[in-house]
């Protein structure tokens, strides 16, 4: 995964939505990749499988490694720091495929027409 600048119009709502922020194009997360992205200090992990994008928490719970590692075949993410391959998570649902009790935060993803929006909590 590679870090972004959100593009143009990024931190902007769609109509009718007060928790939804603009946080990357359509263009910027082929399918079968993933793009990293920061609204408001926080890091989201983006992945597109397919037509669909998926948003977790951009940091693994375990000790905070970047979720990076893509198998879209399986639609897999596995943390970055080494030694922690046992931490890999269901990019769709963000339940720790080895740990059933341990979940990455997952997030509501909207497409409209060029842009993908997250459903954030206004408390953060």
């Amino acid at each position: 995964m590679s870090g972004s600048q959100p593009g143009p119009g990024a931190g902007q709502t769609p109509a009718g939505s007060a928790n939804w922020v603009r946080v990357a194009a359509l263009a910027d997360v082929p399918p079968g990749s993933a793009l990293e992205v920061r609204h408001d200090g926080r890091s989201y992990a983006l992945f597109r499988l397919g037509e669909s994008v998926y948003c977790l928490d951009g940091l693994c719970p375990h000790q905070k490694g970047r979720l990076t590692t893509v198998n879209p075949d399986e639609s897999v993410v596995t943390c970055s720091r080494l030694g922690c391959l046992r931490w890999q998570f269901d990019i769709r649902t963000g339940s720790c495929l080895q740990q059933p009790q341990v979940r990455a935060r997952a997030y509501g993803v909207r497409i409209e027409g060029d842009s993908v929006f997250l459903a954030l909590d206004p408390s953060g």
